[in-house]
């Protein structure tokens, strides 16, 4: 997938799960978007049933910008080996 459909599909994901109607851009700061931790939660699996690889949603929550979140998705650094839930059961 490339960065472009990356973008593309945080974008979306994002503008369908802002409750206003706030026009989400890469430059939009995330902590204006008004997300909960389900919002991040949805975001996360959106992510991850498109690329097949789990998405650790606790780290979404540390991205400034709309940019930031899709460049740490292509660059794979919120990649997980398990899914968030279960590692939260094994520790």
């Amino acid at each position: 997938m490339t960065l472009l459909e990356i973008e593309q599909l945080v974008l979306k994901t994002l503008n369908a799960l802002v409750a206003e109607k706030v026009e989400v851009s890469m430059t939009t700061r995330m902590r204006d978007l008004g997300l909960d931790s389900l919002d991040y939660n949805e975001l996360a699996t959106a992510i991850e049933s498109r690329l097949g690889w789990f998405v650790d949603d606790y780290k979404l929550w540390q991205y400034e910008s709309v940019r930031h979140v899709a460049d740490a998705v292509a660059s794979q650094e919120l990649r997980t080996a398990e899914p968030p839930a279960v590692r939260q059961l094994l520790e």
